[in-house]
């Protein structure tokens, strides 16, 4: 087993340890004979992903925002005006042009407004989604662990 390096900001050292146990456990030639049958079907993997990465950034809900997020979503003239969609929809000048992320700012602000829950459940969620397809990737290219290596992603480098 590769060791993991463990970033306390990121992930809880307790949740990155039941990863490594559990990476190692999916590696090891007994787990994949016993389990073979149980993972093939996808759903099953991407199910117990999706759970572990919710277990993990569960705390984060409740977080509020931090550093940037009130330079880039609050304060950002872009994204408050109804408007701003255009601006940066069309525009192909600018130090920071990123579309789709000022799309998706622009969406939560309407959703959310300056409720920091709303943005922490979406990217959450967006995270499950990526993990589940890291998996998806990494299962097709027939990685062994390769579901181990879709969560919680910043634990690991």
């Amino acid at each position: 087993m590769v060791p993991l390096k463990i970033h306390a900001k990121s992930c809880p050292i307790a949740l990155c340890l039941l990863q490594e146990w559990i990476v190692a456990a999916f590696e090891s030639e007994e787990a994949t004979r016993t389990m073979k049958n149980e993972w093939r079907s996808p759903a099953a993997g991407a199910i117990l992903i999706i759970l572990l990465t919710l277990v993990v950034y569960l705390p984060a809900i409740r977080g509020s925002f931090v550093v940037d997020d009130y330079m880039l979503i609050i304060d950002n003239p872009m994204v408050r005006p109804i408007e701003g969609i255009h601006g940066f929809s069309v525009a192909t000048t600018g130090d920071n042009y990123y579309p789709l992320t000022w799309s998706v700012w622009w969406l939560e602000w309407r959703l959310w407004g300056k409720n920091p829950m709303g943005y922490h459940v979406a990217n959450i969620l967006l995270h499950a989604a990526n993990a589940v397809l890291v998996w998806l990737i990494l299962r097709e290219l027939k990685i062994p662990g390769a579901w181990g290596g879709g969560w919680c992603l910043p634990c690991t480098q």
